[in-house]
């Protein structure tokens, strides 16, 4: 207001109780993603939603859903605490520090039937990494149909040329 000449100086308190009444928060704010539905996003949404619905009548037919998705680049700490007691005139601190180690990239599955739960760390988020890794994880349900797999189209899932019994990769 001062910038645009409305008025020759303004109070902090001023800036703040027009800032409560309209209800803003101009300090805060939140990291996040926007889904881009594009005309492939759209098509399988329904399909997707539908083998959600259908779980166990696909799980009797041999048809294992599997949810999957990737964390990379999670940094690794080891934390330290130490802790110093009350003492006259002061409260008790808890103090924590910690150690940087490596990042890792996590991939973890879900089997939407059952709930089972699988992770691994991979040393890189690149499709060389993520085909051998999404093998073991399909490696338990090699009496399967079919199976389907649920991901976004992360870089890292690129099959290639490479193969599963029950599901073709490619």
């Amino acid at each position: 207001m001062v910038e645009q000449d409305i008025v020759t100086s303004i109070d902090h308190s001023t800036v703040n109780d027009i800032l409560n009444a309209g209800r803003l928060q101009p300090r805060r704010f939140r990291y996040g993603k926007t889904t881009v539905w594009d005309a492939l996003a759209v098509a399988r949404t329904p399909q997707i939603l539908g083998d959600y619905e259908r779980i166990a009548t696909l799980w009797q037919q041999g048809i294992v859903v599997i949810a999957v998705d990737e964390k990379p680049g999670i940094q690794v700490l080891e934390r330290a605490a130490a802790q110093h007691p009350v003492r006259p005139g002061q409260i008790e601190r808890q103090e924590f520090d910690y150690k940087r180690h490596s990042t890792i990239n996590l991939l973890v599955g879900l089997t939407l039937f059952n709930g089972r739960m699988w992770a691994e760390c991979l040393d890189k988020n690149d499709s060389e990494h993520f085909r051998p890794a999404i093998r073991r994880l399909l490696h338990p349900y090699g009496w399967a149909q079919r199976i389907v797999l649920i991901m976004d189209n992360g870089p890292s899932h690129a099959f290639g040329s490479c193969s599963h019994p029950t599901m073709p990769l490619g």
